[in-house]
């Protein structure tokens, strides 16, 4: 199928947080169908990481980055899982679009809920 999955997207997260896995700080992956649960695994092992798919997490842990265009972007769930993974630390965030055309999925991930 060519898919990494959960269970290919929770190997690759222990992978990560092993010695060797701790030498990548980068990571390009985009969704390759994987569902919340393996987004959860990526975003846990994400720590060693400076930049996951576009996202500057970097300069998000350091506090050089206010502003994330999520919507310019295109986040879908690995990308808000990971960034709402970062928005639960101390951030100097000020400014984060999501846009009109974000999934509902990504919204509840961010921390939204239909009551707003």
């Amino acid at each position: 199928s060519g898919f990494l999955g959960d269970d290919g997207a929770t190997n690759l997260a222990k992978a990560l947080q092993s010695p060797k896995g701790s030498k990548i700080y980068e990571l390009l992956l985009m969704q390759h169908g994987v569902g919340s649960e393996g987004a959860a695994a990526l975003a846990e092992a994400s720590d060693g990481l400076r930049a996951f798919n576009g996202l500057d997490l970097a300069g998000i842990r350091s506090k050089e980055v206010t502003k994330v265009d999520a919507a310019a972007r295109g986040f879908q769930l690995l990308e808000a899982t990971v960034l709402a993974r970062e928005l639960r630390r101390p951030n100097a965030i000020t400014d984060l679009n999501i846009g009109f055309s974000t999934a509902p999925e990504v919204l509840r991930i961010l921390g939204y809920n239909d009551e707003l």
